[in-house]
């Protein structure tokens, strides 16, 4: 006479058959849930605001009321293909300076001033302290503010060129520096394009 079947204990799982396919199966789940996780998550997720494009500004407007104030203004007659003002100003008052902001081929910065603080201040707003003293360039250029020497400083991937113009150029002393994260030669024809020609009233 055989036994009578046990009952499984309470609280004790009972047995059951593991095999490959079950296994691969769950598998197979697991990587469609998360799957269709992501593609639910990246069709709901809020596309990022368009970047406004940066405003090119009418700059020789700028140079011609530098020019009227008697300030000496130095500004590139034309502006290279690729290239776009984005910023000129002369603020007035003790200190008046001129400052020409450029923006080339979108991505990067270049700029030209001519202030009346002294060198060391004006290499302080435009590289930083870190700077350090790479040499000099001769700038060829029919203008005489622009034509001679210039003093070459550099912080990491900026570079600035920097020029004392002539004492006829301004009744005070005044600073000319050409800077930005262009390459040297680039900025040394930057600066060599300047000039400082009276502008007719436009």
């Amino acid at each position: 006479m055989s036994e009578p079947s046990r009952p499984a204990p309470v609280g004790k799982p009972g047995r059951y058959e593991r095999n490959v396919g079950g296994l691969v199966g769950s598998m197979i789940v697991l990587v469609l849930a998360v799957v269709a996780f992501v593609v639910f998550r990246d069709f709901f997720r809020a596309e990022p605001e368009s970047v406004a494009p940066v405003e090119e500004v009418d700059y020789l407007s700028a140079v011609r009321a530098g020019q009227e104030s008697g300030f000496p203004v130095l500004y590139p007659a034309e502006l290279p293909d690729g290239w776009q003002a984005t910023s000129a100003r002369l603020p007035f008052g003790d200190e008046p300076e001129w400052t020409l902001g450029m923006l080339v081929d979108g991505e990067r910065f270049a700029g030209v001033k001519v202030t009346l603080a002294d060198q060391e201040a004006v290499l302080d707003t435009v590289l930083g302290e870190d700077r350090e003293a790479d040499g000099s360039v001769e700038v060829s250029s029919s203008t005489t503010a622009v034509a001679g020497g210039w003093g070459v400083w550099t912080e990491g991937s900026d570079t600035a060129l920097v020029r004392a113009l002539p004492a006829a150029e301004a009744e005070a002393p005044a600073v000319a520096v050409v800077y930005g994260s262009l390459d040297e030669d680039e900025l040394v024809d930057l600066a060599g394009s300047l000039t400082d020609a009276p502008l007719s009233r436009g």
